[in-house]
């Protein structure tokens, strides 16, 4: 195997050179280059996959491996993917000696492991630093599968405990890399049913309770780190596209998936991500309006996409039932097929890549042990006895192989830019949110490095542009309380009131609607309140600001500010100063609210003083706490959310 380790790896960097000089793309920033926990010098074993991005992945091993990457290769991005081509290599040799472990002829585990390496799917999980998941888990996982099929493979634990030790480590890692290593205990069922003998029951109830034991604790200590992050969902819109969704809307799309995972697989132009079966607007909803929230919507596969995903998904299972018999490594196949298909649809959890090639690798394998023991059943045993028949199939063979490198080359030159990858994205999915919000991003950021030099008339030319942007992916999809949050910061940096304010109040509305009770809705009430501060809409800023701190009892500064306006009114004196209490108790040293808390103090004196006369004379309660001036002080804060 050395000789074709060699051989795969010299391929790799033939292959992928391309992008080992590509720039950084889509979530690069977010998973390394800007992530404290690998570029930088905060690095903690529960600090979240995604920096600055709440998405509940916890794959500490992952980001411990781009951490030693980024310090041996100086944080370029080069390096990392340099890694991330080698790790497919090796995934690929693996998957070599695991069909020779199931019988396959040599020449074909090799023919197989060319294809698995050179599929232009693959070129997405070596690009994207965010492919260190995959190309990590997958290895573990063939690994502790190889070590389950050896022949010497041990019954009892008595008997080996290194080499179950091996197989714990090999899982335990797996499951520190990606969530998708869980299916390992139901591929040790199907093998046994299939290729496997069926009758180690020690050996598979060992394997099998190994993995639900690493399982529960891998389980347990994950609830206990996502429990100790923030609730607020800031950074990256993505995650609002599927918790914009309901239960149901959340099963079609995710059952309309395999048709979309299976065009990839042969056809190397469908290996974006089409955003547009899920993002877009259905073409009869009406227009969104800013300031009407009844108006957005979301677009749902037809049932014929999803009838057609059923039928993908259970084509391979039912080939696991029915020819476990007769030909047990296509069966085997069908089994890996249908269940890595399942682990990539987002049933369960908010998932911004819904349509991503990187969990390719394993179907494609399924789908090669299909076609083999398929093909050595049709084609019969006198195959290898003809030469002009085992010619014409390494012809065939060597033309597929050429087709793959061609196919990927071109597929690697085009992921080599960000900006091209927008691009293929805004001609394959015109109507997804996806391309508009990227472009929206990069003018906000051309917007700021302008301003900061000084050129604020260039600088309002790109904050008009970003703010075009954002009204464009609002109107394709509109539930994203964070593109709402942007426009309206933007609006009411250019005062435009009227707009800013449908906006802000809308992010709240929506935020409140999707994330019920969040630091995101909190968050966007208090800007929504700050707003109405700097228009001099005291009443709409007290309520705003009331939101926020009945969400967020923990916010000091929408407390403060509630609390001021509160103590401006005899009927809500006491509300008043109980909220300024709170405020100051949670930021005794003002450290949240900054300027404002010496104000806060002083409305809070005079409150006190005046309480009783508020229950007396509220013209006169109203007149005295009036007599320096409005008490609410709002910055400018036009920036960015």
């Amino acid at each position: 195997m050395l000789p074709l380790g060699a051989v795969l790896v010299a391929l790799a960097l033939w292959l992928y050179a391309p992008l080992l000089t590509s720039a950084p793309v889509i979530d690069d920033g977010a998973v390394a280059l800007e992530n404290p926990a690998v570029c930088g010098n905060d690095f903690s074993p529960v600090a979240p996959f995604y920096a600055g991005t709440f998405r509940p992945l916890w794959r500490p091993f992952a980001s411990w491996t781009l951490r030693l990457n980024c310090q041996l290769g100086g944080g370029e991005k080069g390096a990392f993917t340099l890694v991330n081509l080698i790790l497919l290599a090796a995934t690929a040799l693996l998957a070599a000696r695991l069909l020779q472990r199931l019988g396959v002829s040599m020449a074909l585990s090799a023919c197989t492991a060319l294809i698995l390496l050179m599929h232009p799917a693959q070129s997405e999980s070596v690009l994207r630093i965010a492919g260190r998941s995959e190309l990590l888990a997958l290895p573990l996982l063939l690994g502790a599968l190889l070590l389950y099929t050896s022949r010497g493979a041990p019954e009892g634990i008595r008997r080996a405990a290194p080499i179950w030790g091996l197989w714990a480590l090999l899982y335990l890692l797996g499951l520190l890399s990606r969530e998708s290593v869980l299916l390992l205990p139901l591929l040790l069922v199907g093998y046994e049913l299939t290729i496997g003998s069926g009758q180690r029951i020690r050996r598979l109830t060992w394997g099998i309770g190994i993995c639900v034991g690493l399982g529960v604790l891998w389980f347990a200590a994950r609830a206990g780190v996502l429990r100790g992050w923030p609730g607020e969902l800031t950074g990256n819109p993505a995650p609002d596209y599927l918790a914009a969704l309901t239960a149901t809307e959340r099963v079609q799309h995710a059952l309309a998936l395999p048709v979309l995972y299976v065009r990839m697989l042969f056809d190397p132009a469908a290996i974006l991500p089409d955003y547009a079966h899920l993002l877009a607007l259905p073409p009869e909803a009406p227009p969104v309006v800013l300031g009407d929230p009844q108006s957005y919507g979301v677009s749902v596969p037809g049932i014929d996409a999803v009838l057609q995903g059923l039928v993908i998904l259970a084509a391979g299972f039912a080939l696991f039932f029915l020819a476990r018999r007769r030909a047990p490594l296509a069966a085997f196949g069908g089994w890996l097929f249908g269940l890595s298909l399942l682990t990539a649809l987002p049933l369960l959890g908010s998932n911004g890549h819904v349509a991503s090639a990187r969990p390719l690798f394993l179907p494609l394998l399924g789908l090669l042990m299909i076609l083999i023991d398929l093909a050595r059943h049709l084609l019969g045993p006198g195959v290898a006895a003809r030469p002009t028949l085992r010619w014409g199939f390494a012809a065939l063979g060597l033309l597929l192989l050429m087709g793959l490198f061609l196919g990927t080359r071109q597929t690697a030159a085009a992921w080599r830019s960000g900006e091209t990858v927008i691009a293929r994205l805004d001609e394959r999915a015109p109507l997804s949110p996806e391309v508009p919000l990227q472009r929206a991003a990069a003018a906000l950021r051309d917007g700021q490095r302008l301003r900061a030099r000084g050129a604020q008339e260039a600088a309002n030319v790109e904050f008009e542009l970003a703010a075009s942007l954002y009204e464009e992916a609002i109107g394709l999809f509109p539930r994203m309380p964070r593109a709402l949050l942007n426009l309206g910061l933007l609006r009411a940096q250019q005062q435009q009131a009227s707009m800013a304010g449908r906006a802000l109040s809308d992010a709240a509305v929506v935020a409140q609607r999707i994330f019920p009770n969040s630091r995101l809705a909190a968050r966007c009430y208090f800007l929504l309140g700050e707003y109405y501060g700097r228009q001099g809409l005291d009443e709409l800023a007290m309520r705003a600001f009331q939101r926020s701190a009945a969400i967020d009892s923990t916010n000091a500064g929408a407390l403060g500010r509630a609390g001021m306006l509160e103590a401006m009114l005899a009927g809500s004196a006491r509300e008043g100063i109980a909220h300024m209490e709170r405020a100051l108790e949670l930021d005794p040293e003002g450290r949240s609210l900054g300027p404002l808390a010496e104000r806060v103090r002083e409305v809070l004196r005079r409150a006190r003083n005046y309480l009783a006369l508020s229950e007396e004379d509220s013209v006169a309660y109203s007149e005295a706490m009036s007599g320096e001036g409005a008490p609410v002080e709002t910055p400018d804060r036009s920036h960015r959310e």
